[in-house]
């Protein structure tokens, strides 16, 4: 059965927070049970939506789309009321023979998209990139620029504006042959490559390091954190780093450690604030899955407790954390939570200083006794 892209779930946390606990029923403002934004015929599949705003009150959205017969990537910008801005069905990003997947965008601070995302047309993986404007056209050829084409592949690309038109692109690599590492690269609002070709080292240490995350440090470069196994497969820990504007690595030679505690701690989560980032992950030290949480500052100096503060450590497994700021210098996380029979969603505010404001181990957010998951 053909899978169309037709439902945008646009959640405000603190809004969804506020329903959850007051007991208030969101009402949808668009059309019922979603609003359609692509309908191709046939039997094709559009799938991994992503959306921003664009800054004017509008959203931009980018999927992978099978039309072609190829995955190819696609996209639209709706506007505050639901309506379809630009061609029906969406503009074709990337249409080159071979898969194109996992697309990631960031805001142009001009009302189009920077979008990245992981391209086989040239056969092992590649990281590629394209400039939306406003009006949707397309303005770096019709299959993108080349972030990375180094040997091997590259995956897993991840985004976020320079705060100058450009963006900063993190993805992990295998071009050393001996497990997974971290690179990023800088590009500008016409394109231009500005940092060292296919990429700058972040991290390059033995063993793997993968699933890299970003945001901005508030000064047009970036912090980046991951999934890191330099000390075993079986051991993984969660490191950090910060690149400048001009592509100089800022902290420790191949990362802070953020956490290394026994067992695995893995899929970080990380925003960034006026004074550092927090980054909030799972974490088995206790050998289920529990959720804790850090905050660095700028500096790369760790502010909470070693090895992070704990957010849930209740019995049975807690994973998949994300988080948003709390607008106090903190965050609200949220998390899949295992404790009850079916799966439930729970939340927990940090404060600043890395103390727990809501009850241990988090408030449930759905009283539904169906499944929840994130």
């Amino acid at each position: 059965m053909k899978r169309n892209l037709f439902l945008i779930c646009v959640w405000l946390m603190i809004g969804l927070f506020a329903a959850a606990f007051a007991q208030i029923t969101p009402k949808a403002v668009w059309a019922k049970d979603g609003m359609l934004i692509n309908d191709t015929p046939g039997n094709t599949s559009q799938q991994n939506p992503q959306l921003i705003p664009d800054g004017k009150n509008n959203f931009i959205i980018v999927w992978e789309d099978g039309r072609s017969g190829y995955y190819d990537i696609y996209a639209q910008k709706i506007d505050s009321a639901g309506k379809i801005i630009w061609t029906k069905d969406g503009v074709v990003a990337c249409s080159a023979k071979g898969n194109q997947n996992f697309p990631q965008l960031a805001s142009d601070m001009a009302g189009g998209a920077i979008i990245v995302w992981q391209d086989y047309h040239r056969g092992n993986a590649d990281i590629f990139a394209q400039r939306i404007d406003s009006n949707g056209n397309i303005l770096w050829g019709n299959l993108g620029i080349a972030i990375s084409q180094a040997s091997a592949g590259q995956f897993a690309p991840q985004i976020i504006s320079d705060g100058n038109g450009g963006a900063i692109i993190a993805w992990h690599d295998y071009r050393e042959g001996m497990g997974e590492d971290v690179f990023a690269q800088r590009v500008n609002a016409d394109g231009k490559i500005l940092w060292q070709e296919n990429g700058v080292p972040i991290s390059t240490a033995a063993g793997t390091q993968w699933y890299p995350k970003i945001v901005t440090d508030n000064a047009g470069g970036a912090v980046i954190t991951w999934t890191d196994g330099r000390l075993s497969s079986s051991d993984n820990n969660i490191f950090a780093q910060r690149v400048d504007k001009n592509g100089k690595v800022l902290w420790e030679t191949n990362g802070l450690s953020v956490c290394s505690a026994a067992n695995n701690q893995a899929s970080p989560g990380i925003i960034s604030l006026s004074d550092g980032v927090i980054i909030t992950w799972h974490d088995a030290r206790a050998k289920g899955n529990d959720i804790y949480a850090q905050k660095i500052s700028f500096a790369g100096k760790s502010l909470w407790i070693k090895d992070g503060a704990e957010i849930c450590t209740v019995a049975y497994a807690q994973e998949n954390p994300s988080l948003s700021p709390d607008g106090a210098g903190g965050a609200i996380v949220v998390w899949t939570d295992h404790r009850n029979e079916q799966n439930n969603i729970f939340a927990q505010r940090i404060l600043s200083n890395g103390k727990l404001a809501w009850q241990a181990d988090g408030r449930r957010v759905n009283e539904s006794n169906r499944e929840q998951r994130s």
